[in-house]
């Protein structure tokens, strides 16, 4: 940060005029002598040109005389802790942007991080420098604001992956063994978007929020925006809960990455986004795993836990539900960048507006029939509620994951997934998944990193 800081000074210093109008905070800098400093804070330098009280320290500028007037050699003096527990420091020459840094590790503590320019009076640079001074201790002030702020994001991004990497590898494990077969699809999915909606709603009136919904909200934008890939989304999700039924967890689990294929190819055909030759190279490892999985549910070996007809009710359905969740992907990623929607709002409209077309398909639909039957929670127990509350929360933990810490931190999510996802497997239901599975598996963690890891950076235009 503090080569940040020199770097903005000497575009500063370069300039022809100065910007008094940034400089509303004069307080925040002193002009002092060398050796006007009270007490034990005068500085002594050793042979090197360091100063030997760092810890009293923190910016040292002094301008050289008459011959250079614009150039000053700063002695930033980090409170870097070392390896013996003492101070290491950092010399910097602002014109010849030279660094000599120090053994230790460089941290400025951001909560109490004031800058101190002391320059020597008797010398009269003009008052371009001194304006200059004046602003970078006013930008000083704001990146340790911008600094608390990032800490506090990196924090809550880490909150967030863990639950989302528990949440995302345990969902098949609950799904199968609290969700009994004889519960009706429609009334799962139904549950799931009502508790969405009540979470996304919980989560305004913590934030104080809810207030400007009112404001923010229009039926044609929730229509335009919302409507679509709510509807396909809830496809997606009855399409979900049938091939978990009918696949093991793990292969449940990895052939919904798959998904990344379609994703891309929507964010193209929608958005015009392009993949790199490497993100490319990931999407066909993708594509070599999920054939891999596919063969895997005709071995002979698969577990006696599995129905025959897995192929069938298992593989196509995740198959498909990866290609809606593509296209509907795109379509809120369309919505966020043109139509500026909250994440929050977008949630309960997809969900409200998903569960409604489900509710409308009722008296047409095999699931209606069943529960105008047996009734809505026919099959259900308390402890089906547990894999429909966590897909619910899982739903609302994508969005924040992807908000505080970016697709490249959400792609290692899904990988640590897989790995729950396997080791919950073999502890549970205590048998190994086939060897195709296990073939398959270095394949999807080695896409799905690169994937993430080298995305496409549009080539600025030669003007």
């Amino acid at each position: 940060m503090v080569l940040k800081l020199l770097s903005l000074l000497e575009e500063e210093v370069s300039k022809d005029s100065s910007d008094e109008a940034m400089l509303d905070d004069a307080s925040r800098f002193s002009v002092v002598e060398e050796e006007g400093m009270a007490g034990d804070m005068s500085h002594k330098y050793d042979g090197g040109g360091r100063c030997l009280s760092p810890k009293f320290c923190l910016f040292h500028t002094q301008l050289i005389p008459k011959t250079r007037p614009a150039a000053s050699v700063v002695y930033a003096h980090m409170l870097s802790t070392n390896g013996s527990g003492g101070f290491s420091n950092n010399l910097t020459d602002s014109s010849s942007r030279g660094v000599r840094k120090g053994s230790g590790r460089k941290e400025i503590l951001c909560a109490s991080l004031r800058l101190q320019v002391e320059v020597l009076t008797s010398i009269d640079s003009g008052e371009r420098f001194r304006t200059a001074l004046k602003w970078v201790s006013t930008m000083t002030e704001k990146m340790k604001g911008d600094e608390i702020l990032s800490e506090r994001k990196r924090r809550r991004s880490h909150f967030y992956m863990l639950l989302l990497t528990l949440q995302y590898g345990a969902q098949p494990l609950l799904t199968q063994h609290f969700s009994g077969r004889t519960v009706i699809m429609t009334s799962v999915v139904l549950t799931t978007e009502l508790i969405k909606i009540f979470v996304a709603v919980v989560a305004l009136i913590f934030e104080g929020k809810l207030g400007s919904l009112k404001k923010e909200w229009s039926f044609a934008d929730a229509v335009s925006g919302s409507a679509l890939p709510a509807t396909i989304y809830a496809i997606q999700n009855s399409l979900i809960q049938l091939s978990y039924r009918h696949l093991d967890s793990l292969t449940a689990t990895m052939l919904n990455q798959t998904k990344l294929v379609f994703t891309a190819l929507f964010m193209f055909l929608i958005l015009g986004q392009r993949q790199t030759k490497q993100q490319v190279g990931a999407l066909m490892l993708l594509i070599v795993a999920a054939t891999l999985l596919s063969f895997s549910q005709k071995s002979p070996k698969a577990s006696a836990a599995v129905p025959q007809n897995s192929f069938v009710l298992g593989v196509i359905p995740i198959i498909v539900a990866s290609v809606l969740s593509g296209l509907a992907s795109s379509l809120c990623q369309w919505a966020v960048q043109v139509k500026k929607r909250s994440t929050y709002l977008m949630t309960i409209e997809m969900s409200a507006i998903g569960a409604f077309c489900l509710a409308a398909s009722l008296s047409r639909s095999p699931d209606g029939v069943a529960i105008a039957e047996k009734g809505f929670f026919h099959g259900w127990n308390l402890m089906t509620f547990v894999p429909v509350t966590s897909n619910a929360l899982g739903g609302i933990l994508v969005g924040l994951v992807t908000m505080y810490a970016g697709g490249v931190k959400k792609g290692f999510v899904i990988v640590s997934a897989l790995l729950v996802t396997a080791l919950l497997q073999v502890i549970v239901d205590g048998a190994m998944p086939s060897w195709l599975v296990f073939a398959a598996l270095p394949l999807v963690v080695t896409s799905t990193i690169i994937h993430q890891r080298y995305p496409y950076v549009p080539k600025k235009k030669a003007e």
